[in-house]
């Protein structure tokens, strides 16, 4: 298949840019910026998400656009002008790009866009599944507006479209691991706040099997929840952690110093979520590589 990614430079990007490279498609890199080996490069289109322009000769006879990019979410505390930039480089850019994919002629078959399990909130939810409710909170409303970005291309032109609610993607090269290993390897570890949050964790490695399979899938529309079956709580996937380092883990960080640390973040990306359940992959046929946490934690760390 030709197949074009954005944020092809991140940590899901990567690993996606070179497994689809291996298995022999021809994969193209949505770019945002020129760099000076642009026009040398067969591999690379030009977009620009805030003016909508793009090398669209490039794009044509795509059969799969996997739109990926975006500001990091976790990455500053939030304030009025970070929340702005999120907003901005997920929503908007979306917005922008499928503005551009409509003007093809003919448009992808597929078009899969990243989002988020934020879209369930951090409330009172518990067991959560594909056709819950959006939750309440600055993530939900960002994964509702994104999503709903992306349908607009099914909307208007009829393209396939599966947004891919990831949750907490686990790698050594970046994320939720590999913040928590140096201090889990000094025996430092520990749950955070009451340890009762779910941990809706998905494997680097998982991420491109399941890609595969929706690509084969066309039954497979709409949001898709990209977790393990195997999610766990925070306190368990603490002394799982501990467990495989041969470490201890008995070193709680207290709820109060998160929300001092975080602010806004602690209690919708940190201190509270729910269960997330992959129901619509699990209901297609798709079996898990990794939905066992200790086994995943092993293979990267052994």
């Amino acid at each position: 298949m030709k197949i074009a990614i954005s944020g092809s430079h991140g940590l899901i990007g990567r690993y996606l840019f070179d497994t689809l490279h291996q298995e022999h498609h021809q994969v193209f890199r949505l770019q945002r910026s020129k760099a000076a080996s642009y026009d040398e490069s067969i591999s690379s289109i030009y977009w620009d998400p805030l003016t909508g322009s793009a090398a669209a000769e490039r794009l044509e006879g795509c059969d799969v656009v996997i739109h990926l990019a975006g500001a990091n979410i976790a990455s500053k505390r939030w304030n009025a002008s970070v929340k702005k930039d999120i907003f901005t480089s997920r929503v908007d850019a979306t917005r922008a790009l499928v503005q551009i994919l409509l003007r093809l002629r003919p448009p992808p078959k597929l078009f899969i866009c990243a989002s988020a399990i934020g879209f369930y909130g951090a409330g009172s939810q518990v067991d959560v599944t594909e056709t819950s409710s959006c939750g309440k909170g600055f993530l939900a409303e960002l994964c509702s507006a994104w999503e709903n970005s992306a349908a607009l291309l099914s909307d208007k032109a009829g393209v396939r479209v599966v947004n891919l609610r990831f949750g907490p993607v686990l790698s050594l090269d970046g994320g939720i691991l590999a913040q928590m290993l140096p201090v889990f390897r000094i025996g430092l570890g520990g749950p955070v706040g009451l340890g009762s949050q779910y941990i809706n964790w998905i494997s680097l490695r998982e991420i491109s099997s399941i890609i595969n399979f929706i690509c084969q899938h066309p039954e497979i529309t709409g949001p898709v929840n990209c977790v393990s079956p195997g999610a766990v709580t925070n306190a368990s996937f603490s002394l799982t952690l501990a467990g495989i380092l041969r470490r201890t883990c008995f070193l709680p960080t207290p709820a109060w110093l998160v929300r001092l640390l975080f602010g806004e973040m602690a209690d919708e990306l940190i201190l509270h979520s729910p269960r997330v359940l992959p129901s619509r992959l699990l209901d297609s046929g798709y079996v898990f590589q990794e939905p066992y946490l200790a086994e995943a934690l092993t293979r990267m760390l052994k």
